[in-house]
């Protein structure tokens, strides 16, 4: 569908999925670095994924524009628009998680955030390699590139982590230290789960 819904647009539609559109990817793929609590400090990273999120705003609006223009059209545009959305959802998301670690400092990291974060982290390089493979197969997923859905392991990591810091007797800021940040981890794994469904959406024939 890519190729087919760009073609008048681009002089070899067969070289990728739409540039803009590529080049949020990689912007989630810079969103992965920053999502690895192990990396760049909190302050630091919440200083960079400020100016990445605001560039993905602008990459989302000109790829809304050059679909406006287009002349012709095989299938309903707004799918694409519709999947670069939920890419900048993903990165909405991610930010918001790297920038509340700022004040999120806990005590004790419970093994359920560690294995959330790993997850969250799996799931975003997913999103990007996603449209890596729309650009290696010229604009059309099909049944290389299946969604391998973490949901339902989020989720369960979500219930059992939460279910565990209300039956412990801690203090009540470090709950709701942890809730918010299971909250955000399974925001990120969700979002992720949109986008690449959004991806394999856009990518039909």
């Amino acid at each position: 569908m890519f190729h087919l819904l760009f073609g008048p647009l681009l002089p070899d539609s067969r070289s990728g999925p739409p540039a803009e559109l590529a080049a949020i990817a990689e912007q989630v793929n810079l969103l992965a670095s920053l999502l690895d609590a192990s990396g760049r400090s909190p302050a630091e990273a919440s200083r960079a994924v400020t100016q990445l999120l605001r560039d993905c705003i602008g990459l989302r609006r000109r790829l809304e524009a050059r679909v406006t223009r287009a002349a012709v059209h095989s299938t309903d545009p707004r799918l694409i628009c519709e999947a670069a959305s939920e890419l900048l959802e993903v990165v909405r998301l991610a930010a918001r998680l790297v920038r509340c670690r700022e004040w999120l400092r806990l005590a004790v990291s419970p093994a359920e955030i560690r294995e959330l974060e790993a997850l969250g982290l799996r799931s975003v390089r997913l999103v990007a390699g996603t449209v890596k493979e729309l650009g290696r197969s010229g604009g059309w997923l099909g049944g290389r590139a299946a969604a391998q859905p973490m949901k339902a392991e989020a989720e369960e990591l979500y219930e059992r982590g939460v279910a565990a810091i209300f039956a412990e007797p801690l203090d009540p800021l470090e709950v709701l230290r942890c809730k918010t940040l299971y909250d955000l981890l399974l925001g990120v794994v969700l979002g992720s789960d949109r986008a690449v469904k959004a991806l394999q959406a856009a990518s039909l024939p």
